[in-house]
Order: structure tokens, then sequence, then C-alpha cells
């Protein structure tokens, strides 16, 4: 009965949501279910109060919508594909739920390791020697079964906690069939692993696990053996590039951040089908709070753009921020911006061939437009 439902009217919910900081508090349009809307919550600093919720039938959603932008200051809506965009005039924004990173291996293992941060360069420098860590191949049934039940499990679970969405065994054995394991040992016992494919140029590196997920393991150097012996291991294969996974559109999120340090840069996440759509409410300055702390990725005419915004500052430097910010963001791979402030919403061409310049963006227009 549920999934009937669905197709003729939706859950729409008004929330209030708290950031950090003494950023007021953020009132938050949930249009849908699924887990993507549910993990919103992970983005503010305590759990979203529920002002109200009714199920709208479809063809009223639009009126509704419309009666209540000024009840929200942004809002996310996720709905299935066959359902059209029922938004305007309401500016909406679409992206998809998960987005991509991959580490390019152009030039060899100098120059994918010159696109290290400079934290992770000096911490990889004799990574072997000085870890004792060393790298196993395997296609072993029973090491599939080691991994997924003392390393994917418990790493899983105690890292993503309430958020976690764990794979299906079966999905996983599947992966593994056609790849392999890399198991990362230190004195002779491995302390986490890494199921990995390669196909069509590129090493796929679908899933991690910790042995029990331990987090002394990772202050051991499991986490650095990861992804040092991952990249080491398609070069070895002569691939161009290693796709280490996706995750959330959120520019604030730290795996994501964590992917960035090691030269991963966004791209589009091909296998992900479903998208989210960000609406601005009546009165969208509301929204900076939010776009300030959490920059949100969405696509427009098939490239990668980053919905921001400029906090408040009463000095001078608000111009050199924007610079930093939006040369961070090339550099992750996105290739336009869209920053909000105060006074409206300016455009940005972020593309490698483009200089970025802060004093002629692409356009200028009021928030509301």
């Amino acid at each position: 009965l549920y999934p009937l439902v669905n197709l003729v009217s939706v859950r729409v919910r008004l929330v209030s949501a708290d950031l950090a900081d003494g950023d007021p508090p953020v009132r938050l349009l949930l249009v849908g279910d699924g887990w993507f809307l549910r993990h919103l919550g992970a983005l503010f600093s305590s759990k979203p109060r529920e002002i109200w919720t009714r199920r709208v039938p479809l063809p009223l959603l639009r009126s509704v919508l419309r009666s209540r932008a000024g009840d929200f200051d942004l809002g996310f809506a996720v709905m299935p594909q066959a359902h059209q965009r029922p938004f305007a005039p309401i500016p909406a924004y679409r992206g998809k739920l998960s987005v991509g990173q991959v580490i390019d291996l152009a030039g060899g293992w100098g120059r994918v390791r010159k696109r290290f941060s400079r934290r992770l360069q000096r911490l990889t420098n004799g990574f072997e020697r000085k870890r004792g860590f060393t790298c196993r191949q395997s296609r072993a049934a029973s090491d599939f079964e080691h991994f997924y039940q003392r390393m994917y499990l418990p790493y899983a679970t105690s890292h993503f906690g309430e958020y976690v969405a764990l794979k299906p065994k079966k999905r996983l054995r599947e992966i593994f069939d056609k790849g392999h394991l890399l198991l990362f040992e230190k004195d002779g016992s491995a302390l986490g692993g890494a199921i990995v494919s390669a196909h069509d140029g590129v090493l796929w590196t679908s899933t991690l696990g910790v042995l029990d997920g331990d987090r002394e393991h990772v202050r051991a150097g499991v986490g650095l053996a990861t992804y040092l012996f991952s990249l080491q291991h398609a070069l070895q294969l002569g691939l161009r590039e290693v796709d280490v996974g996706g995750g959330p559109p959120f520019l604030s999120n730290g795996v994501l951040q964590h992917k960035a340090h090691w030269g991963a840069r966004l791209c589009m996440l091909e296998r992900e089908s479903e998208c989210f759509d960000l609406l601005l409410g009546s009165q969208p300055a509301g929204a900076l709070p939010f776009l300030s702390r959490h920059p949100t990725v969405v696509f427009e005419q098939g490239r990668l753009c980053v919905l921001g915004a400029i906090p408040r500052r009463a000095d001078e430097s608000q111009g050199d921020h924007l610079l930093t910010m939006l040369r961070n963001w090339r550099d992750l791979g996105l290739e336009s911006a869209k920053v909000f402030d105060e006074h409206g919403m300016r455009e940005f061409d972020l593309r490698p061939d483009v200089p970025v310049q802060v004093e002629t963006p692409t356009r200028q227009r009021p928030m509301t437009s």
C-alpha cells in the first residue's frame, strides 16, 4: 500500500535545524522520503525539530509549495524520476544524491604524489619502512568472508553510525568475483582491506574495511595504506585513474575532503541515477548560513556546479576570501559556481582554461529571480 500512496502523493515536512556558532535556525522544507533526506540531519548541530508534516497529492504540490514559499529558507526534494518537477516559480537546482571522486594517474607516481596535500606527502614518505605495512592480493573466498564479517561490517557500522547504509553481501561478492581483495598487513596480520576491480582503464575501490572497526588500526596507518597501496597497484596495472567512490554532494563532508587531500577530483557519478532538487524560499537570504557551511554540488548543462555563499564579513577581506574559495572549488574539479550573498547571486566560470576573477563574474542577479 505504501508504494502505491507514493504514486499519487508525497510527504512534505517543515523542520527547524540549528547550525553552529550562533547562526539562526534554518527552516528546512523536505519533500519526499528516503535515506538522503534522513542523512541531512548530520549537517546540523542537533536533531532537526519538526514543525509540521503532511501528505500532499501530487497535482496540488505546486500550489502548496508556492503558498508556503515564505515558510522555509531552503528545501530539498527527492521525488520519483517519473514525476515532473513542480517547483516553478520557486528557484530550484538539481543534483545527484552522490558525487564521484577520481584520482588521476597521469605522469606516474611522482606526479601523483605531488598532488597529495603537504601533510600526506610528509606522512607517506617512507611509509612502508616506517610503518611496516605490506599489501597482499587475494581472490580466496575465505579472505572475502573474513573481510566482510571482520572488517567491512564493523568498520562501516562504527564509522557511519546511525547514518550507515550497508551494502548487501551478495552485491559485494559479485564485485569481488570480478576483481580481488587488497589486504593491508602488518606483522603478518591483515588490519584492513579493500575490494577492487579494474576495467576501462580505471581501478574501482568499491568497499573498504578495518579489522573489528578498531580506530587504533587506523591510527597505526591502515587508512594511509589503503590509499597508498591502491594507487600503486593501479599504476602497476597500467591504469589511468582510481575511482575512490561516491559521497554526499556537500563540500563540507569529511570523507570528500579527505579524498581531496589525496588529489581526488569531483566527477559526475554516472552509476547514481537518483536526483534531488535544492529549493530556495521567498527570502533566500535565510539560506546563506547553510550554503556558507555546506556548499552543495548540483549540475547544469552536464557540468558540475557548486552553490555556495559568502559569510558576512565586516572587514575588506571578503574579496580575498571569495577568490580563495573559487580557486579551491576549481581544484576539486568543479566547473562553475553560483555564489550567494545578501545582495544576490553571482555566477563564475571555473573551467581550467578560464582565469578566476572576482571583479568580473559571469553574471549577477537578485536571489529571487
